[in-house]
């Protein structure tokens, strides 16, 4: 998106850039134009980012219930004739969602440490 930017600029002679973006005619300075390119550059660096950590946070809490779920209704619901309905149900609760969305934030941050360290 930039590029087409650079291909619609012209300098003139005392230093300032014009920018032709559709019908409209931007002036500006090439400090300025740089900082607003950088800072947009940080921006989706950022989303990217965050995006990201929600991602795996997320794959961390769906891996937790999935073992958890598959504990519950091998060991407690088979055995006493209840249905996956109830493994279910028995599983989904608050304090193991707190307990899931915890341990996913404790392997996000140390996955990252050992992606940065390593």
């Amino acid at each position: 998106m930039l590029s087409h930017y650079i291909k619609n600029m012209k300098r003139s002679p005392h230093g300032i850039i014009l920018v032709n973006i559709g019908s409209v005619l931007f002036v500006t300075a090439p400090e300025i134009l740089l900082f607003s390119a950088r800072r947009r550059r940080q921006g989706v660096a950022m989303k990217k980012n965050i995006w990201r950590a929600l991602t795996e946070v997320g794959f961390i809490i769906f891996l937790f219930y999935a073992n958890l779920l598959m504990g519950e209704f091998t060991r407690s619901g088979m055995r006493q004739g209840k249905s996956l309905v109830w493994a279910v149900e028995d599983v989904f609760s608050e304090v193991n969602f707190a307990i899931a969305v915890i341990a996913a934030l404790i392997g996000y941050v140390v996955v990252e440490f050992l992606r940065k360290r390593l």
